[in-house]
């Protein structure tokens, strides 16, 4: 059963890989390894998101993880994205389960930011088995204009440990309604 579940993972993240090269050009970097542990299962999953060149138009979001039927028990993320003269991010990192996703408090990495061009954030991922669980990450525009993201803009995510199916209940729920992120 475990190695039906890790060979699962591994297929899914190749496959992931290959939508998103054939959909944006951009090979995401994705490093799988998954080892059995009680309640859960602790896996290293690492994608690398270039955003140079994208763009977001005012109030929308790319969609840029999804984990379901599994939902993420710890994990980070780390976004080199525009900020203002102030270290402000100008983008809105969202987490959560669509179409319930939240904005995301993300920390300063002041060492490798430049206030008014570029700025390095990170953010703890976590899901509580029977609460709030993360399955999906986004990046929003949360203004009104249209921002193209500059060279070297990137959004890495790393899943360390996932609850496997603690998400499929929660979906199943939600099936029968119509629903999208925000947008």
């Amino acid at each position: 059963m475990f190695n039906r579940r890790v060979f699962s993972t591994i297929f899914a993240a190749i496959v992931v890989s290959m939508l998103v090269f054939g959909a944006t050009g951009n090979a995401p970097i994705i490093f799988v390894s998954a080892q059995e542990q009680t309640g859960g299962t602790t896996v290293r999953d690492s994608t690398a998101i270039l955003l140079a060149g994208e763009a977001i138009p005012g109030g929308s979001f790319i969609h840029l993880y999804d984990s379901t039927p599994d939902a993420i028990a710890t994990g980070h993320v780390a976004a080199k994205i525009p900020c203002n003269e102030n270290s402000n991010a100008t983008l809105t990192i969202l987490t959560g389960s669509a179409p319930n996703v939240q904005p995301t408090e993300l920390e300063l990495i002041p060492e490798l930011s430049t206030p008014g061009e570029l700025c390095l954030y990170h953010a703890d991922l976590a899901s509580v088995q029977g609460g709030n669980l993360t399955t999906d990450i986004a990046i929003q525009n949360p203004g009104e204009d249209e921002i193209e993201l500059p060279a070297t803009s990137t959004v890495v995510i790393g899943v360390n440990k996932i609850l496997p199916g603690a998400a499929s209940e929660e979906h199943g729920q939600e099936s029968g309604q119509a629903g999208n992120m925000t947008q």
